[in-house]
């Protein structure tokens, strides 16, 4: 994650009622992790992980990560992709990669 991106993620924090400690607490997570991730210390976060914190922050992670707002459809698949096995969610970063998300017309 870069700075803009751990920016708006300590903006939806700071605009919520919810803390990094109580997302912590929720998942049983180490009780710092939300705010390592705020910071910077943690700087490729877990993407099921950095995907419960948009969760709960009300947050689209795709708005957190690049700044930009995307389609509910996109949203639900980039939430799929996020629950599933790490196998998984390499072969679809691989394919981004390689051929990337937009369509030519």
């Amino acid at each position: 994650m870069d700075a803009e991106a751990r920016k708006r993620l300590r903006i939806a924090i700071a605009a919520s009622n919810i803390t990094g400690q109580s997302i912590c607490d929720k998942y049983g997570w180490p009780k710092n992790y939300v705010s390592r991730v705020v910071n910077g210390d943690i700087k490729g976060p877990d993407p099921t992980r950095l995907l419960h914190i948009c969760d709960e922050l009300n947050v689209g992670i795709v708005y957190v990560l690049t700044g930009r707002q995307t389609t509910s459809d996109r949203q639900n698949l980039l939430n799929e992709i996020a629950q599933s096995p790490q196998e998984v969610i390499d072969q679809v970063a691989d394919f981004v990669r390689d051929i990337g998300l937009g369509s030519e017309s």
